[in-house]
């Protein structure tokens, strides 16, 4: 896909691998990022290729995915 994570100890990143820019929220973890790819595959994207998605929009998914989380019990 060409969607890979950067992670340190306090930080993981979206980028992609093809172009080698960074794009999108940031995360916790690896786990916490691949989270979020699966729920936007479920959302609709395609194939939780977030590459894709125009910035608001994303904004938007990382927002509306958030909420989901507090509203499952979810520490965010």
């Amino acid at each position: 896909m060409g969607l890979r994570f950067t992670s340190d100890e306090k930080v993981t990143a979206l980028f992609d691998s093809v172009s080698g820019w960074a794009f999108g929220p940031t995360f916790d973890s690896p786990d916490a990022a691949q989270a979020f790819l699966d729920w936007c595959e479920m959302q609709g994207v395609q194939g939780g290729d977030v590459r894709r998605v125009p910035l608001p929009e994303l904004e938007e998914l990382e927002s509306r995915y958030y909420a989901e989380l507090r509203a499952g019990g979810e520490d965010v």
